[in-house]
């Protein structure tokens, strides 16, 4: 994922539909903007079908969003710095002219052209937006709004560690509570209130997702030959299997 394209993309003026599309591939690139992704993969995450995932990819490539290159797909071109899906003269427009203007000087930046600014400050519909994401991964949708809702506590959570650990740990926790009865699993706005993304995530797994869990630390032990990530498997399942 590129926290710096993913906050790029939050900042354009565009269509839902077209910005978590856009979003989703962003979240399979890496800094310079090159991903791999699948179109079903897209349409999962999503949900939209992959129908509009390529309309809406072919779209993004006429307004240089976007190129297909060999097999892989390339978030903001250089060259398609100049274009926007949105009006010619929105800020986002504007922002990405500097930033081709900026690439083409060469060293005297010291930027890849392709690399976005990390300046760029959430407004509270950004925050919000973020916020929506990351409940959607949630175990345990209960208790969304109000002033002490979760969505509220998730932006509270989203400034202290960001939006990429937070969607990360909260997609972990959901994957290994997968088999827990909903009333075991704790309100939304108690996890995030109480910064429970930061614990250790054995404390999250539950006996059902600890065997595949064992498994495939099982499976790495066998052909790791590095001593030391040897070691540190070997001691991981030890710890499991006291559990």
């Amino acid at each position: 994922m590129s926290v710096k394209l993913m906050a790029r993309v939050w900042g354009m003026d565009m269509k839902a539909v077209d910005k978590i599309i856009l979003l989703a591939i962003a979240d399979y690139a890496d800094d310079e903007g090159v991903c791999w992704p699948r179109q079903s993969a897209i349409a999962a995450k999503t949900g939209v079908t992959r129908q509009t995932v390529n309309q809406k990819m072919k779209q993004m490539e006429q307004k240089n969003l976007l190129e297909k290159r060999e097999g892989k797909t390339i978030l903001f071109p250089v060259s398609g710095a100049d274009n926007c899906v949105s009006e010619a003269d929105s800020e986002e427009c504007q922002a990405g002219r500097q930033e081709s203007q900026a690439g083409r000087q060469g060293s005297r930046g010291g930027r890849h052209p392709s690399e976005p600014s990390t300046n760029h400050q959430l407004t509270v519909s950004e925050s919000s937006s973020q916020a929506e994401v990351i409940y959607s991964e949630y175990p345990r949708h209960v208790g969304k709004g109000g002033p002490k809702g979760a969505i509220h506590s998730i932006i509270k959570a989203l400034k202290l560690v960001g939006f990429e650990k937070l969607l990360n740990r909260t997609k972990l926790y959901a994957q290994l509570t997968a088999d827990k009865e909903k009333e075991f699993i704790p309100y939304p706005t108690t996890w995030y209130n109480q910064e429970r993304y930061n614990d250790d995530p054995d404390e999250w797994m539950s006996s059902g997702t600890q065997v595949p869990v064992l498994e495939k630390l099982e499976h790495q032990l066998k052909y790791e030959r590095d001593p030391e990530k040897w070691q540190a498997i070997k001691e991981k399942i030890q710890a499991l299997k006291a559990r």
